[in-house]
């Protein structure tokens, strides 16, 4: 066995605190300090007392001789019950890990959700163009609907579509550029493309 004392200068046995701390662990160590001290009075009052602590070590509980720090408190737990603490500790990262999963997963229906509102508005926002412009062209061919005879001209048939374009969809430049673009190319369809050239143009400046 190795040595845990030295010789001081007046030829007493001292202890190698430092060696008797490494060769016997904390507890231990505070134990032989507490029942070695010099003043009496800060030693064990009792071999009984000596005993409880070394049957509290051994039984991995707290020792009196050490301060009672919560953090010491915690260590001698976990040394007592160091399967239940690791079993605890697993169940602790599986909950994390399960946490952040399901966090995961509610972030991405969160997302979906968005995603289909969005898609949702846009698919009303093409119904609502579609009808608009279904209501345009009915409208444009219906002489009651602005007083013209069954006779109207062609020419005459997309003068007053111009009109309706300026009047209709002033407040919606997306629907007024697709009517002035329609207009444009039935003026080029009809064979009249300088007549084509100004809605054409208003409606890429639009």
């Amino acid at each position: 066995p190795r040595r845990i004392e030295q010789r001081t200068d007046a030829g007493a046995p001292a202890f190698d605190d430092s060696l008797l701390r490494r060769e016997l662990g904390a507890d231990l160590h505070a134990i032989v300090q507490q029942a070695t001290r010099h003043d009496p009075a800060e030693r064990y009052a009792s071999v009984a007392a000596l005993r409880d602590d070394i049957e509290r070590h051994l039984d991995g509980k707290p020792v009196q001789a050490r301060p009672d720090t919560l953090m010491y408190r915690a260590i001698t737990f976990a040394r007592r019950h160091a399967l239940a603490v690791s079993l605890g500790a697993s169940i602790v990262v599986l909950l994390a890990g399960a946490t952040v999963v399901a966090l995961h997963e509610a972030d991405s229906a969160r997302r979906a959700a968005r995603q289909a509102q969005v898609q949702a508005l846009s698919a009303e926002a093409e119904a609502r163009r579609a009808d608009a412009l279904k209501l345009f062209v009915e409208g444009l061919f219906d002489s009651d609907s602005h007083g013209a005879g069954a006779s109207q001209t062609a020419e005459e048939l997309l003068a007053h579509g111009r009109e309706r374009a300026d009047r209709d969809f002033a407040t919606q430049p997306a629907l007024r550029v697709e009517v002035l673009a329609l207009i444009g190319d039935l003026e080029e369809r009809s064979g009249h493309p300088d007549r084509a050239q100004q809605p054409l143009d208003e409606a890429a400046t639009l």
